[in-house]
C-alpha cells in the first residue's frame, strides 16, 4: 500500500504543479474519456474475462485509490506534455517512452501487491499501451480541433 500511497502523492504533485499546456477545459474533457475508456477495459478485462484485477478479486473501494488517485494524475501529465505540434517522429518516441514507463510502473504495481494477474501477461500491457496512448492523444486532438470549429 505504501507504493500505491507513494505514487498517488507523487503523480498528483507533479500534474499540479508543472505548467499547463492545457485549459481547465481540456483537462477536464480529457480525464472523463480517459476515465470512462478505463472503466470500459476494466470491465471487460476485469469483470468478464478476470484477466487482472486491484488487490483481491471483486470489487473493493480500495481500487478508487487508483482510479482516481493515479489516473487522472497521469493522463494530466502524459497529454500536457504531449508534443502536439511535433512531428510524428517526436511523437512516436513520446508514446513509446511513455508505453515503457507505464510497462515498468505496472509491473511495479504488481511487486508492490496492488495489481496482480489471472491470465494477463506484462507483454500484453506492453503491446497495448502504445494504442491507448494514442487513442487518449487522438481525443485530445479531436477536442482542440472541436473548440476551434465551435
Amino acid at each position: 500500500m505504501a507504493f500505491l500511497i507513494a505514487s498517488i502523492i507523487v503523480f498528483n504533485t507533479i500534474a499540479f504543479l508543472i505548467p499547463k499546456r492545457m485549459t481547465r477545459a481540456e483537462i477536464y474533457s480529457t480525464l472523463l474519456f480517459a476515465s470512462v475508456f478505463q472503466l470500459i477495459t476494466d470491465y471487460y478485462l476485469v469483470e468478464k474475462y478476470q484477466l487482472y484485477g486491484y488487490f483481491v478479486k471483486g470489487p473493493e473501494f480500495k481500487e478508487l485509490l487508483v482510479f482516481f488517485g493515479i489516473f487522472p494524475a497521469a493522463n494530466t501529465i502524459y497529454l500536457n506534455f504531449f508534443p502536439v505540434s511535433g512531428r510524428k517522429t517526436s511523437k512516436i518516441i513520446y508514446i513509446l517512452a511513455w508505453s515503457a514507463f507505464i510497462t515498468l510502473f505496472e509491473w511495479a504495481s504488481v511487486k508492490a501487491g496492488y495489481f496482480y494477474y489471472s491470465g494477463w501477461k506484462l507483454g500484453y500491457s506492453a503491446l497495448l499501451y502504445p494504442l491507448i496512448l494514442c487513442v487518449l492523444a487522438a481525443n485530445f486532438a479531436f477536442l482542440r480541433k472541436l473548440k476551434r470549429h465551435g
